[in-house]
């Protein structure tokens, strides 16, 4: 809250004091005024933009990086930017750190914010450009179980039907230890008796 009452008055917080309205709505359970309050939101949002005018349905990590940037705007007290060169890659990310807060002075910065360094190498030449971004948000990949199917022919030695073909869906990532566990699973027999 000592953010809103030092900074600037130019956007008058509208969407940062609803946004705190909402919440203290919520966490207070008055339903009597949440639907109010939220059609109020969603308008002023529309406003600033004409992406949310209406009911269509939007990307919501695109939206919540919206509403994290502009309260971010809302509450940045910073005025100015400095530039300054360096040479080591730390002293390099440290000033480019420090330039990127004098200038984003926020709640927001101080909890969402990272910074990310990236090298380019020219394998000819060798030599190197670096970069260091600061990020609201960092998109990664969920991994994904590959699964194969496998299909097996089980030989018995004491029993009869000698053979038995069975169809697997393996993980990629199995070792012989699980898809022995797997076969003797579905063939009926104890792990051990699976060579």
């Amino acid at each position: 809250m000592r953010n809103i009452k030092n900074a600037s008055q130019s956007s008058n917080f509208k969407v940062t004091k609803i946004f705190i309205q909402i919440f203290q709505t919520l966490w207070n359970n008055s339903s009597n005024t949440t639907s109010k309050l939220l059609y109020d939101f969603k308008g002023i949002l529309a406003n600033l933009n004409k992406q949310y005018v209406g009911n269509e349905q939007n990307d919501a990590q695109e939206f919540l990086l919206f509403l994290i940037n502009t309260i971010h705007d809302e509450l940045n007290l910073a005025f100015a930017r400095r530039s300054r060169p360096s040479q080591s890659s730390s002293e390099l990310a440290r000033r480019a750190w420090l330039e990127y807060i004098d200038a984003n002075q926020s709640i927001i910065t101080s909890i969402f914010s990272a910074q990310l360094h990236s090298t380019l190498r020219c394998h000819q030449c060798k030599k190197e450009s670096k970069t260091f971004e600061p990020y609201l948000l960092l998109s990664l990949p969920i991994p994904q179980k590959i699964i194969k199917p496998v299909f097996i022919t089980v030989v018995f030695l004491n029993q009869s039907p000698k053979q038995l073909q069975i169809g697997l869906c393996l993980p990629i990532t199995n070792t012989i230890k699980d898809v022995r566990q797997a076969i003797a699973q579905q063939s009926n027999l104890d792990p051990n008796d699976v060579s």
